[in-house]
């Protein structure tokens, strides 16, 4: 007999991280069968969309802090913005 898997019940034990990405494989339309190399692919696409968000986030706060000629908090933002394009091009 095979037990049924209760999302909400799962989502109880992860961390704010996995759970943003647990919700979004759930709102993904994911054939009923599927593999592997398949389940990886949609996940590195919700990584990656993520990266990208942040990667954007980061150029708007750079410009504000040019603007107010913040040079501390220019030079934090561009050490974020290599850190995450380093992971963004693993």
């Amino acid at each position: 007999m095979e037990e049924e898997i209760n999302i909400s019940d799962f989502m109880n034990v992860l961390d704010n991280d996995d759970k943003n990405l647990l919700a979004d494989l759930e709102m993904m339309n994911m054939p009923e069968e599927y593999n592997d190399q398949e389940i990886e692919d949609y996940i590195s696409n919700i990584k990656n969309s993520s990266l990208e968000e942040q990667i954007k986030e980061i150029n708007e706060q750079l410009k504000k802090a040019a603007m107010v000629g913040d040079n501390k908090l220019q030079l934090d933002l561009t050490k974020q913005l290599i850190e995450v394009r380093r992971i963004l091009s693993n």
